[in-house]
């Protein structure tokens, strides 16, 4: 595609922004008993990018060229009376960005898994171990090697009609940022006419990612900050009601996240500065609701939204790139061939670097037609009014955009 302007044009800048993507991927299944299973897939994309780049963005010569594969295997076994998953998966990505701060970043990773899951009606789990090792490379001469190991279980108990727990404990011990045990319990009651009553409580831990770690897309002075994992932990509530029929549902939830060390890719607006750095304590805080109605003649409608107070604890300031307010609404639509649904989506303000992106409404339609069983076309419009808007401060959205494809099942 010839692209848009990736800095917004409506701030000067006219520049269309170019993009090319070739994707080559390929799968398969073989059945080697009934009870052994091999399946694998493999893929391989080449793409070249215009950019658009500097504080505040705009026009200039920026392009960024990347070369990337993946590939997984796993075999299936059913022994033991329970179900065995093995796989060995990898991916690599080499990177070329071209500008004035032009830099090369390589990285690879590979994983080894092995999982058993077990049923027995009223209680279903899984077990398992992991292993991941990743590396990566810059051209500053940064190269980061990181691994970590894990044993993960779940757990799920139906102890009547009516209630049901779950639980799951995860232990990752890393290479490079310490050992830590995580877990998570949940349970959800259904009651009275239709309606259900959950809640979950959780911990998580999160070590730097390769890019992370390597400091990919930083500009600064060497040596950046060293980073320390995340620690998080949350909990919610919910409640939710579904009519006997089944042609009205909602749902409410309210949750609480608190992450200690937060890793944030950091802006300085004075020095232009760029890089990650841990944020002590974040809180977030928020509320969503969802419901969906069937209205008969085919039509059903959706409706969602979110309220995110979602904050940095030692300034109080809001997290970037967090809206405080966000919803859809989606009216669709669906016959013996053909299907369709709007969607109008809006967004609020939010904070980001050097200022506050501006809320708005954008509506989407689509629609698709099948053929036969195994082939359908498809056609969508997006930002059906053409409106002028940023999902990122300073970076520019199509205008009225249309898209028609066949989607092909086999």
């Amino acid at each position: 595609t010839d692209g848009i302007s990736v800095a917004d044009e409506a701030n000067g800048n006219p520049e269309a922004d170019g993009f090319d993507n070739t994707t080559v991927g390929v799968r398969g299944r073989y059945a080697v008993s009934p009870a052994v299973t091999l399946d694998g897939l493999a893929r391989w994309s080449n793409s070249e990018a215009d950019l658009d780049n500097g504080f505040p963005i705009a026009d200039n010569d920026d392009r960024s060229e990347s070369e990337q594969w993946s590939g997984v295997v796993r075999a299936t076994v059913d022994a033991l009376g329970l179900q065995h998953q093995f796989s060995v998966s990898g991916s690599d990505i080499e990177r070329r960005t071209f500008s004035a701060f032009g830099s090369v970043f390589e990285a690879n990773r590979q994983a080894y898994r092995w999982q058993a899951n077990g049923d027995t009606g009223a209680a279903t789990w899984a077990f398992g171990l992991e292993r991941e090792e990743s590396e990566g490379s810059l051209s500053t001469g940064a190269d980061v090697d990181l691994g970590t190991t894990s044993a993960f279980a779940t757990g799920r108990y139906q102890i009547n009609d009516a209630l049901s727990l779950t639980g799951g404990l995860r232990h990752d011990s890393t290479d490079d940022f310490g050992s830590k045990t995580t877990g998570r319990v949940s349970a959800a009651w259904r009651f009275g006419p239709g309606f259900t009553l959950s809640g979950a409580y959780g911990t998580g831990f999160k070590a730097p990612s390769v890019s992370q770690a390597a400091c990919d897309f930083c500009f600064a002075a060497i040596p950046f900050p060293t980073l320390r994992p995340e620690q998080a932990e949350g909990y919610e509530a919910a409640i939710g009601w579904r009519s006997a029929d089944g042609r009205i549902e909602g749902r409410a939830t309210v949750y609480r996240l608190r992450v200690e060390d937060q890793i944030t890719y950091f802006f300085d607006t004075a020095t232009f500065d760029s890089y990650y750095i841990n944020v002590a304590e974040t809180a977030t805080d928020g509320v969503e609701l969802e419901g969906r109605a069937l209205l008969g003649g085919g039509f059903d409608l959706g409706l969602a939204y979110a309220w995110t107070d979602a904050r940095d604890e030692t300034t109080d300031a809001r997290l970037l790139r967090v809206p405080e307010q966000s919803g859809s609404v989606t009216l669709g639509w669906t016959g013996d061939r053909l299907s369709g649904a709007l969607t109008v989506r809006a967004e609020g303000d939010q904070d980001d670097s050097g200022g506050v992106r501006e809320g708005f409404v954008t509506a989407n339609i689509n629609a698709a037609y099948r053929l036969t069983d195994h082939v359908t076309l498809t056609a969508r419009v997006e930002n059906l009014a053409d409106e002028h808007y940023q999902q990122v401060l300073g970076y520019g959205e199509p205008g009225r955009s249309g898209y028609v494809g066949i989607r092909l099942r086999y």
